[in-house]
């Protein structure tokens, strides 16, 4: 197998299939209340639910690897680099065989462009979110994209994820890899178009 499709994501040995999250405590993520009367009422206004190269949380990632992933990310920053010193390295991670080198430009170009606070801000927020008992509740079609060689977050826990929500479908990019839309915005279009017009009946006009 290439060293370019290997999963080094904080999920490449865990496809475990989702389950139920118990009350949390400080050393799990935080579980979403997807019961709320606000959540219900903005998910009637959907009609249909693309997911592109993301995941429902980390809350079934153990305390240390949860602390584990934000250490890595987070001490080059806290060393003093800024986005742009780091920039070029972590491309090499997000990026997928397929992507030549004028994309590895413009990804490294965007993430130059990074605020340090706010990225930082980021990386604990997603540490600290587990939307698993969301997914079984969604009731709309629902279109899950992945890169083949997404070693962030890989094709096995997408396909996890696809398979939480009912009637879920997967499309998995071939060559591609974190940045779908980025590094593939031909075939990521044609998908989501794709799966748009099977659903054309379901828009309604605001």
């Amino acid at each position: 197998e290439k060293a370019s499709s290997q999963a080094q994501g904080p999920f490449a040995n865990k496809f475990s299939q989702p389950v139920a999250v118990a009350t949390p405590t400080p050393d799990k993520a935080a579980s979403y209340d997807p019961l709320s009367a606000q959540d219900w009422e903005k998910a009637e206004r959907v009609g249909t639910l693309v997911l592109a190269s993301t995941s429902s949380g980390f809350g079934e990632l153990t305390a240390e690897e949860r602390h584990d992933f934000l250490e890595r990310r987070l001490a080059p920053l806290n060393a003093g680099l800024t986005p742009a010193d780091i920039a070029p390295k972590v491309v090499e991670v997000l990026a997928g065989t397929g992507a030549d080198m004028t994309v590895r430009q413009e990804l490294v170009e965007s993430l130059s462009a990074l605020r340090a606070v706010p990225y930082m801000a980021a990386l604990r927020a997603i540490v600290t979110t587990d939307f698993r008992p969301v997914l079984p509740l969604i009731r709309v079609p629902t279109l899950v994209i992945v890169g083949s060689d997404d070693r962030v977050l890989p094709e096995e826990h997408n396909g996890a994820l696809a398979g939480a929500i009912a009637g879920a479908c997967l499309c998995v990019l071939p060559g591609i890899g974190h940045l779908s839309n980025i590094e593939a915005p031909a075939a990521f279009d044609a998908a989501v178009l794709e799966f748009l017009d099977a659903h054309a009946g379901r828009a309604t006009a605001l």
